[in-house]
This record gives structure tokens, C-alpha cells and sequence, in this order.
């Protein structure tokens, strides 16, 4: 996973690619659950923003479950909870599990196959509704991570959850640096992973260029 030295992975690509989109989009905590291969549960993968413990009472989610990453895995749509009056009326099971005042989204992941789901959290104090800007950065950045675990399966197989999510910081190692060093160890037979990290780099200098010019307005 990610360190502070060595050559660069895929699951560096990811954890850092991960942190950058809980730190853009401006949730307080993030959650990566990935789909088991029958589909049928979604086990949590990277965690940013909260420890490992925290975490244990949701690591592992039924697709068949009234909770919102289940939904979101379950019918391809982005789930937004505003409050968590909203969370007891509409998901009240989820709301015993995480009784505090937030607001959440979860967003499906999905490249060559359905991955699973992104979740973001932010505390109360927020505005409870989601603005057409917000919703296409975390569609956007979902679209990104799907591109990164795709070439992560292509590499060395699809990522396996372990009992406990990989907690990822926010300050992990920059996301450019670590694509550049992807490619580098790629060589000339890395064609596909070169083309990933122009993709990648070219979202990244869009993305950049999108929020200076918006710059001061209304999330």
C-alpha cells in the first residue's frame, strides 16, 4: 500500500487517487467498498478520515441491504442522505449504526464491471441538499477510480479486502508523482498504464483548471 518511499504501484495509484477525492470534494470522512465476486456483498476497502475501528460495524454491507452503498451498488445511482432525520426516515437501519449528525453520499463504481461503491461524509453544519457542481465531481472522480482499479485487476488480479480496510491518510503521496512513476516502471510494454496516466493527468489539469475559474462560488 501506500508508502513513503519505493517504486510506485497500482494500489498506490489508488490509495493516493482515494485520498485526493475525499480531500477535493471536501468530505471529513471517505470509504471505498468493494463488491465480493458473487455480487452479493461489499466489503470496505480503503477508509480515509477515521480509523479502522470505527469503521467495523459497517465493513461489510449486503447488496440486498436497505442501506444507501448497497442501494447505490445495487441500482447504478448516486444516494444523498442530507441529515440524519432524513437518514432515520429513509434508512433507518443505517441510521442505529451511524448516529450522528451527517450527511452522506454514495456513489456507484463502475468501469469494466460494477466495483462497488464510494461513500463521503460530511458533518453537520453543511447545507443538507447536493448541487449539480458536487454531484458531477464525485461522478467524475467514481468514473477515476473505476479507470484505476480496472488496470489494478489487468496487473496483478482484483484487489481483496482484508478483515480490517486499509486506512489511507489524507496526506498520502501526490497523486501526479506517483502516476509518473507508474508509467516509468511500466517500460515500453506498459502501453495500457501509460495511457491510463494520460487520462488521469488530463482530468487532473481539467479538474484544476475547472475549480480556479470557479474559484469563490457556491458549492
Amino acid at each position: 500500500m501506500t508508502g513513503t518511499s519505493g517504486p510506485a504501484t497500482a494500489a498506490d495509484v489508488l490509495d493516493a487517487a482515494f485520498a485526493e477525492t475525499v480531500r477535493g470534494i471536501g468530505a471529513s470522512i471517505g470509504a471505498l467498498y468493494l463488491l465480493t465476486p458473487d455480487e452479493e456483498l461489499l466489503r470496505l476497502h480503503l477508509l480515509c478520515g477515521a480509523p479502522a475501528e470505527f469503521a467495523v460495524p459497517w465493513a461489510r454491507v449486503p447488496v440486498a441491504a436497505p442501506a444507501p452503498v448497497a442501494v447505490a451498488a445495487r441500482e447504478g445511482r448516486l444516494v444523498w442522505v442530507g441529515s440524519q432525520e432524513e437518514m432515520a426516515r429513509s434508512f433507518p437501519r443505517t441510521a442505529m449504526v451511524l448516529p450522528y449528525p451527517l450527511a452522506l453520499a454514495a456513489a456507484p463504481v463502475i468501469g469494466a464491471r460494477r466495483w462497488g461503491t464510494l461513500l463521503l461524509m460530511w458533518p453537520t453544519g453543511r447545507p443538507p441538499y447536493m448541487t449539480a457542481r458536487e454531484r458531477g465531481h464525485i461522478e467524475s472522480r467514481c468514473r477515476r477510480l473505476a479507470l484505476l482499479l480496472d488496470e489494478a485487476e489487468e496487473q496483478d488480479g482484483a484487489p481483496a479486502p482484508a478483515a480490517l480496510p486499509h486506512v489511507v491518510p489524507a496526506d498520502t503521496r501526490d497523486l501526479d508523482v506517483l502516476i509518473g512513476e507508474l508509467v516509468e516502471k511500466a517500460g515500453p510494454a506498459g502501453r495500457r498504464t501509460d495511457d491510463i496516466a494520460l487520462l488521469l493527468l488530463h482530468y487532473e489539469g481539467h479538474h484544476e483548471g475547472h475549480r480556479g475559474r470557479h474559484h469563490g462560488s457556491g458549492a
